[in-house]
């Protein structure tokens, strides 16, 4: 387990020649087909329920049949590319909990997405049981 920056942190570090924070991301390894599991809480003030309907509706869109509805998992869930599910624990608080799943075997893939999904709902289930 550690603690890991995102993309644009490690980005911004870069621009300014130092190295990034740990970060707010908690990673786990597996040491199996899914990698690593993260787990995502936004910052306070870019954490709210507009943002999380603003992010859900753009990936929509802009992926149609890529991302699919959640039902029972907090107020809202939806599962991102097969490996990121965003919940919607309540009014302003939401989370991320994704899977690294690279390189996927040839001919296993979509068997891997529908097990990541169903690892990545008993994640947040759990997640939210402890809230």
């Amino acid at each position: 387990v550690q603690r890991v920056p995102s993309i644009s942190k490690i980005v911004q570090a870069q621009r300014e020649n130092r190295e990034p924070s740990p970060g707010t991301i908690c990673s786990y390894e597996t040491g199996s087909a899914f990698g690593a599991i993260s787990i995502f809480v936004p910052s306070r003030t870019t954490r709210t329920t507009d943002t999380y309907w603003a992010a859900r509706s753009k990936y929509f869109e802009t992926y149609p049949g890529a991302a699919r509805p959640i039902p029972s998992v907090g107020m809202d869930a939806w599962l991102a590319g097969g490996a990121a599910l965003h919940v919607l624990v309540h009014h302003n608080d939401y989370f991320i909990v994704s899977a690294q799943m690279y390189p996927l075997p040839p001919g296993q893939a979509h068997e891997l997405f529908v097990r990541c999904g169903e690892l990545l709902t008993k994640i947040a289930t759990a997640i939210i049981a402890r809230l």
